[in-house]
Order: C-alpha cells, then structure tokens, then sequence
C-alpha cells in the first residue's frame, strides 16, 4: 500500500498538473457520484492527510473536495490533454479530470468521494496526526504510540488513529532504527520519538528522491532471509497485528532481539 511520502508525491503531480486550471471534462467512474458536475470547476490545490488525497475544487462559489485514498493498487497518472485518458485501460479508470493543458486519471482508486470542503473532517477527522504535516510535533505523537498500552509496537504505528502517514516500510525500518523487536509492547519503548523522527527525515527525503531510491536505503522491508545491513544476521518475516488486520513486518533478530 503507498504510504504517505506517495501519497504527497501524487498530490505534488496532481497539483503541477493541475492546480489553478479550470476542468473541461471530469468523469467520477463510481456510481455514487457519477453524477457529480465537476465541469467548469477551478481547481484549487491537492493536499495530503496521512495516505489520503483530498483535491479542492471550486464551482459557480461552492467549495467542494474529491477525495481519493489509493490503497494497494491505485495510481494517480497525469499528462498533457488529450481526448483520450493518459492511463488505462478504461475500466480500471475510477476518475478523470482534464483541463485546456493538462489532465490527471486516477487508475484502481479504493475510494473515490466528493464533499463540500467544509465536510472534509467526515472523511479525514478520526485520522491521528500526519508525520508529514508542518505541524507533527514528535513529542506529542510519541506518547500516543506509547500510551496505546500493551499492543505491539509496529501494530500502532500501523493505526492510523494514532499517527497516520506510515504503513508497513517505514513502520518495520522505524523499529529496526531504533533496535526494538516489532512485537514488543508499545508502551515499554522509550525511544519513539528518535524513529519516528528517522522516518519522518526518511520519507521526506523520498519525495523528492523517488521510490526507487528511497527502497536502495532500507534495513529490513522486504529483504527476508537477506543480510542485515548492520550486523549480517538473517532478516526475519512475519505477521503482526490481529486479523482481519494483520500486516507483514520484517526485522533483524540480532538488532532487534525479542524479551
């Protein structure tokens, strides 16, 4: 699933391609909101909260927002305009908007959505805070993974009540940095904020770096039965968390013994 560095790449995308243009074509390929009239809106911006999209738009002076959250298989592709989409094929198409110069399709979209804009915190308000917000202060957001309890670690980083933005690579390198088994107890680790600070750097530095870079980096996600980096131990796999939530998390045995 992207994460929140993709996700803020594909709204940095959608707002090059598309930010202070007026729409000349907009197709909502989702049946409750195939007949939204998004036509002659102006596009305002595109921002991020955790691995949600929300796209600002405004018409005839209403304010309203397309929200879109890409899960595991969806892309945000933009280009020139054109009458046909830029991406394809056509049924996998969830959204297309185009204006005069340029036009953005959004492929496999888990969820696709148009609100007013004042209504954004109905879709968005049971996020935790976004680790790649201005404003993320990592004290606050440390002793929210900390007082989860007894849950595991990389488990309520995962949670996106309680910090949003990471999924399951940065949550698996965050622990790893800062030498902490996956599994342990949330509330027995005292050193959150130095990972989630790692990370934070991490992901920002992959926005502009792009994904390719950003993997050549990593410690443990998805290098099982491969070296660690640090010490040369076999890196490990398995599952954390309780189903129907379960997610894969790597780490080393040595760096990051269990109790």
């Amino acid at each position: 699933m992207p994460e929140g560095d993709a996700a803020l790449r594909a709204a940095i995308r959608l707002d090059e391609a598309l930010a202070g243009e007026r729409l000349t074509k907009a197709e909502i390929r989702v049946p409750r909101f195939a007949t939204v009239q998004l036509a002659g809106a102006v596009v305002l911006e595109t921002r991020t909260v955790g691995k949600h999209l929300l796209t600002r738009l405004v018409r005839d002076d209403r304010r309203l927002t397309v929200h879109s959250h890409m899960r595991m298989d969806g892309r945000w592709i933009v280009g020139k305009a054109d009458q046909r989409p830029c991406a394809g094929p056509g049924f996998q198409i969830r959204i297309w908007l185009m204006s005069a110069r340029s036009q953005a399709v959004g492929l496999r979209m888990a969820e696709v959505k148009v609100v007013k804009t004042s209504d954004e915190h109905r879709l968005i308000g049971f996020l935790g805070p976004d680790v790649l917000s201005p404003s993320f202060s990592i004290e606050d957001a440390e002793q929210r993974v900390v007082s989860v309890g007894d849950s595991e670690l990389v488990a309520v980083l995962l949670n996106q009540r309680v910090v949003c933005g990471l999924g399951t690579m940065w949550a698996a390198e965050l622990a790893h940095h800062i030498g902490v088994n996956p599994y342990a107890p949330a509330a027995t680790v005292r050193n959150v904020a130095r990972g989630l600070d790692y990370v934070r750097s991490e992901m920002m530095a992959a926005i502009t770096a792009g994904p390719a870079q950003s993997r050549s980096r990593l410690l443990v996600f998805e290098r099982n039965r491969q070296p660690c980096r640090t010490c040369g131990t076999g890196i490990r796999r398995g599952r954390i968390g309780t189903e129907p939530y379960q997610r894969v998390t790597y780490w080393c045995p040595s760096c990051q013994p269990s109790s």
